[in-house]
């Protein structure tokens, strides 16, 4: 959150930068989507950007969900996938090959998630190793 705040404040100082925030937490059910710790200060710093900003919120049961036709979208913009986070995800938010040099890439959660990801993108094509940053929870 603190990292996201700050790019809000900083917004109008850096004219060329966009957000692609993936948000991945247990399933609550449609009428406690709100709840979700975060998602209402996200989806609000997320506004402030504008086009700069994109969220997608991944709704897992705890199964392992296949990727399907499991997607809707929601008020505001926010695209949920009822689905885990998937490595072709992670290379799509990275952006075009040709502009990965400049990309940053922050990951954060279980142990297990954190290294498979943080190994995909520090090895995605056109990405600088040294700008995959994580932290690990749990």
């Amino acid at each position: 959150m603190s990292m996201l705040s700050q790019l809000v404040i900083d917004k109008d100082k850096t004219e060329d930068f966009e957000v692609k925030f993936l948000y991945s937490t247990k399933d609550p059910g449609a009428s406690k989507i709100q709840q979700i710790l975060f998602l209402d200060r996200v989806k609000q710093a997320i506004n402030v950007l504008g086009g700069r900003g994109h969220l997608e919120l991944f709704l897992t049961s705890g199964n392992d969900e296949q990727a399907g036709n499991n997607d809707m979208a929601l008020s505001e913009g926010l695209l949920v996938r009822k689905r885990r986070i998937e490595g072709a995800d992670i290379i799509q938010a990275l952006g075009p090959i040709n502009e990965r040099n400049d990309t940053v890439c922050y990951i954060c959660g279980v142990p297990g998630m954190t290294d498979e990801f943080v190994a995909l993108a520090q090895n995605a094509q056109g990405m600088d190793r040294r700008n995959v940053l994580f932290e690990k929870w749990w």
